[in-house]
């Protein structure tokens, strides 16, 4: 288990569009209260998980997130796109490990 998410929480706050954004990330379980827009029950860490978008497919959730009260996962993809790869390297220095989706961009993943 990627250990970024071990006994971490963090919170950021910032001017949005529409107004100030608070995000709470990584979290090791989902937020009472907050909102899960996915058509399937919340994944649990170490669930297999389909990105609907992005060429992103596949991937392991490793944690959570809540922005705007709806409740998301970061999802280490089992095959990372390229363009994602060289853009987190550049804006970063570093390739991040995980994507952060919320639950309407994810459908469940039934192939083992």
């Amino acid at each position: 288990m990627t250990k970024f998410f071990e006994n971490h929480e963090h919170y950021e706050v910032k001017r949005g569009v529409t107004g100030i954004v608070v995000r709470e990330y990584g979290l090791t379980a989902p937020r009472e209260g907050a909102i899960w827009s996915g058509d399937f029950p919340i994944p649990e860490r170490g669930d297999k998980v389909y990105v609907r978008f992005n060429n992103f497919h596949s991937g392991i959730v490793r944690g959570y997130f809540v922005e705007y009260d709806y409740l998301g996962v970061y999802v280490e993809p089992d095959e990372p796109p390229q363009w994602w790869i060289d853009q987190s390297v550049k804006e970063t220095g570093c390739r991040h490990r995980c994507c952060m989706v919320f639950g309407a961009e994810l459908k469940e993943c039934t192939d083992e």
